[in-house]
């Protein structure tokens, strides 16, 4: 039997927005 424990090196990251308007900016309002 062989088992290997590694460390997980993938990072979620979520960007939340208010609204998404085309042709313009977007200000991040919350990153979780």
């Amino acid at each position: 039997m062989i088992l290997t424990v590694t460390l997980n090196t993938a990072l979620d990251v979520t960007y939340t927005v208010d609204a998404l308007v085309p042709h313009s900016s977007h200000r991040v309002g919350e990153v979780t």
